[in-house]
This record gives C-alpha cells, structure tokens and sequence, in this order.
C-alpha cells in the first residue's frame, strides 16, 4: 500500500503505472519456496502427500534448478519405501531446469516419513522431507442379506441397506 500511496503523491505518473502498481498493492503476496544450494527444488523444506490408500500411488512432480555455471548430473539418494522417484539421476544444463516425479505407495496403513537428497556431481545439494498417510478403506453394511418381496413386472421394490466406512481411506 506504500507504494500506492507513494505514485498517489507524485506528480506525474503513467494509468498503466498506476494501474501496476495498484494492483501490486492489492494482489497477496505469493512466495515460491526453494531449498537448496547450487542445485534448488521449488518446494518448501519439508512435503506431505496427500493421504494414499494402501496399494496406490500418489505421484508430485517438483522443479530441479542447476544454478552453477555448468551442467552438472544430479543424483537422488535416500529414498526408501514407500516412497520412490521416476529417476535416479538426471543431466541439467547450467541455468537451465529438469523435474523429477517423487512417488509415495504405501503397502501398509500408517504414517511414513523420509528424505531425499539431491546432489550436484560439481556443487550443490538439496534436501526435502517428505511425509504420507498410508490409509485403507474398510466398508461395512447393515445387512448380510437383502429379502426383497415379490415385485410384479415394471414395478420396484424398495429396501434400504447402510454403507459405513470405518477404515481411515
């Protein structure tokens, strides 16, 4: 709002500077986090999969970044089951981009946790904690059986029979 206040005061100033800088006073701040040095993942420190049930998987891409001055092959590391990636290494130019999918499977219900670390084969490295809930689903009726009467031609019968899920999928 400063900066509004601030192109309001001056005495000349362009509608289109005006209008830019209203509406970067208006817009919320979005920060896009990156951790690392010399090689950066666009994530904050630390991600968690969405809840997953137990024999599916969930897959995120995130960004790679080589920020040294040359190419450099950047090797995974860390990942034990049930997490995984696509890759366990990858090539990126200098200044350039590549991404990498990171996979959560769980084979059990419960909560996991582990890290994966990024590593430049000439500098850098990148560590993201990641997190899962491995879930299941486990339905229940209310009934073993359903009797439905005798029921002519054309028309219907109706019975009603109650779903639960009492598992954490």
């Amino acid at each position: 709002m400063n900066l509004l206040k601030e192109a309001l005061a001056a005495a000349t100033f362009s509608l289109s500077a005006f209008c830019t800088l209203l509406f970067i006073a208006l817009t919320p701040s979005i920060a896009q986090a990156q951790i690392g040095n010399g090689i950066m993942m666009v994530s904050t420190p630390e991600f968690a999969f969405t809840p997953t049930s137990v024999d599916s998987t969930t897959s995120v891409v995130f960004e790679v970044i080589n920020t040294v001055g040359v190419e450099q092959t950047v090797s995974l590391s860390g990942l034990d089951a049930p997490f995984g990636s696509d890759v366990a290494s990858l090539v990126i130019a200098s200044g350039d981009t590549a991404t990498i999918a990171l996979e959560f499977s769980p084979t059990a219900t419960g909560l996991f946790n582990d890290t994966v670390s990024l590593s430049g084969s000439v500098f850098g490295l990148a560590e993201l904690a990641l997190a899962g809930n491995g879930t299941m689903v486990s339905l229940e009726w209310s009934a073993d059986t359903l009797a439905f009467p005798t029921t002519a031609l054309g028309q219907f019968s109706t019975l009603e029979l109650t779903v639960t899920n009492t598992g954490d999928g």
